[in-house]
């Protein structure tokens, strides 16, 4: 790679591009090291399948008197009412396995089981904001640690709530960090990197998140009792900790933060990890690229702005909420929950590594409307189906959902001038954050109807795929920076992808990725 001279000043993507290499093994290593935080996040959000599971279904009790036609009855039942036999009749034979059997929190009281969750991702969306906002005041390396520290102390002290009460104060305290864990780790793994490679990096840490939600059954199943189990889990974030001190802070943030010499010092240690050089001409201020950006009021008042935010909310919103329901309904399914959960969340893997293959091929749009479309048709499947049938359609419906959900990131961004990229992803955490706030809710249904959580899914999938086609195609287009560039029409025709264009070898990933080269950065400004 040839060195920049002539010029004044570059900036760090100019740097990355031309000198220091994109995506070499020192921004590999970097990756691999920050992504891992998604391990920890995703066994810590996924422990509530197992700590909150029901005993009930699980068969988890026993008849007090061996006589008892109507508690054995009860007892041969896929899915038993307990809370029409008398208390007397019946106990739990192992009640510290779940918080619903120690605290009793069936009949009158089911509904707090999923209440937990709902504080719990509450506190995720709070972490989010205000974790994401300490990222951009002290820095990408110390809000991770500190989410990690979060995470952590107070998922330990989870595993010792003495009531119901402290364990949703401490469960939802733990969320904030798990929120703020996922946006700084995003943010220091990808910033990095340059902008050709930047956002399919930005897609496989999802795969990270998924990984780690794939250990929970596995931990669950070799330590059933919640309180060691929520231990366990805390413990894994503990051991995350020690690596922290070995990761850099971000060169964008130093940057940004008015250290420049710092700023060329991380580049420079990148720079000797790819066996390349530092440029000859210095690191640009970025101030005037901040000052210009905008805020949603920006976007509210542009009509096509205004119509492609509403649809991207309304899709976010529609993809969180999807797949938080169903993955706790899932635990409802016949057969193991261990399984079912374990083989849902490895599916993830392959839904995501398609999404990155196919949005250079048959573009953004259409892969975020298959994947949809392909969620909602399978969760028909799932409320029509039963036994494994129900169980292979739960898995098919997640993949689809999986891979919607690691590219609505991307897509947004793309469809957004620079000015108001970063509004407009802020506003598309939110909305999703209170998707997954509200699906522990939709999940409750399921006790009028078992397919209730299945066909609002399916239902609200759908039509979010149906109003994916009045979004314009973005493949190889040139990015707004602007909203006055927008003045252009930009939309095309849709048009399905044939099998020649779904197999071309042909990539248009640096056009897109260049593309997307700033919005992360500028949303965290």
């Amino acid at each position: 790679m040839q060195a920049l001279t002539g010029r004044e000043e570059v900036t760090v993507d100019e740097a990355l591009q031309r000198s220091v290499g994109e995506f070499g093994w020192g921004q590999r290593k970097l990756f691999l090291l920050v992504s891992l935080a998604g391990i920890p996040a995703g066994l810590q959000t996924m422990l509530l399948l197992f700590v909150g599971a029901d005993p009930v279904r699980q068969h988890l009790w026993e008849c007090t008197i061996a006589g008892d036609e109507q508690c054995q009855r009860e007892f041969g039942q896929t899915a038993p009412n307990l809370c029409s036999l008398p208390s007397a009749s019946w106990r739990w034979t192992q009640r510290y396995d779940s918080v619903v059997s120690e605290w009793d929190l069936i009949c009158g009281s089911a509904w707090a089981a999923q209440a937990i969750n709902m504080a719990f991702f509450g506190g995720c969306l709070l972490g989010g904001l205000l974790l994401g906002a300490a990222a951009n005041r002290f820095g990408r390396k110390t809000a991770l640690f500190t989410s990690c520290l979060l995470m952590a102390f107070l998922g330990s002290l989870c595993s010792l709530a003495p009531s119901f009460w402290w364990y949703v104060l401490l469960r939802s305290a733990t969320g904030v960090g798990v929120g703020g864990l996922g946006r700084a780790a995003f943010l220091l793994a990808t910033e990095p990197i340059g902008p050709s490679w930047r956002g399919l990096a930005g897609l496989y840490t999802h795969a990270f998140f998924a990984m780690g939600a794939a250990l929970a059954p596995l931990l669950a199943l070799l330590v059933p009792a919640w309180r060691p189990l929520t231990f366990l889990s805390a413990a894994a974030t503990c051991l995350y900790l020690l690596f922290t001190p070995s990761i850099p802070e971000s060169p964008r943030w130093l940057l940004a933060a008015g250290r420049k010499g710092e700023a060329t010092s991380a580049l420079a240690a990148i720079a000797s990890l790819n066996k390349t050089h530092l440029p000859e001409a210095p690191l640009a201020d970025p101030a005037f690229q901040i000052a210009q950006q905008r805020g949603l009021a920006e976007v509210l008042m542009h009509a096509r702005l205004r119509r492609r935010l509403l649809v991207m909310l309304a899709t976010c919103w529609t993809v969180v909420l999807a797949y938080t329901a169903l993955t706790l309904s899932i635990n409802g399914l016949a057969g193991s929950p261990y399984l079912n959960q374990l083989l849902a969340f490895l599916v993830e893997l392959p839904a995501i590594s398609l999404a990155g293959l196919l949005l250079d091929r048959i573009g953004r749009r259409s892969t975020l409307m298959y994947s949809l479309l392909h969620g909602g048709l399978a969760a028909v499947l799932c409320a029509l189906t039963r036994g494994w049938l129900q169980r292979v359609c739960a898995c098919a419906c997640k993949f689809g959902v999986a891979a919607a959900l690691c590219m609505t990131h991307t897509y947004t961004s793309e469809l957004f001038p620079t000015t108001v990229r970063a509004s407009a992803l802020e506003a598309a955490m939110l909305v999703a954050g209170m998707g997954s706030i509200m699906a522990p809710g939709l999940v409750l249904l399921a006790k009028f109807a078992e397919f209730v959580p299945f066909v609002a899914c399916a239902v609200a999938l759908c039509l979010a795929g149906l109003s994916v086609m009045a979004l314009p195609e973005t493949l190889g287009l040139p990015s707004a920076e602007t909203i006055q560039e927008m003045a252009a029409p930009t939309s095309r025709r849709f048009r399905l992808p044939g099998i020649r264009q779904i197999l071309r070898l042909k990539s248009h990933s640096h056009t897109f990725f260049t593309r997307l080269a700033d919005s992360d950065i500028e949303s965290s400004q």
